[in-house]
């Protein structure tokens, strides 16, 4: 997917991909749990989980891809998840700070 992103007030922002996630949600394949990251300055944070309607969805679309793709998907995702998330937040930072300039 081809997200593009700007800076916005707590990191990079996107509205195609707001737009997205609001149709996963109208859909009913995730839901969105708001967190309450800082009370005073009236910070939220949004978490989004599949429900099993997203889930089935999920399963039923990876059913479709080629193995090799899967595969690749499943090799970029680990390396993914060895990332730490705070170097994952400079880079974005870094990326967006960028593109201001």
């Amino acid at each position: 997917m081809d997200y593009s992103f700007v800076p916005y007030y707590y990191g990079p922002f996107s509205r195609q991909l707001e737009a997205d996630i609001d149709l996963l949600k109208f859909f009913g394949y995730i839901i969105e749990k708001p967190k309450i990251v800082d009370e005073e300055q009236g910070v939220v944070r949004y978490d989004y989980s599949l429900t099993i309607k997203g889930r089935q969805k999920v399963e039923s679309e990876l059913q479709k891809l080629p193995r090799r793709e899967l595969e690749k998907m499943q090799e970029n995702l680990q390396e993914l998840c060895r990332i730490p998330t705070s170097l994952l937040i400079l880079t974005a930072k870094s990326i967006a700070s960028e593109q201001t300039q």
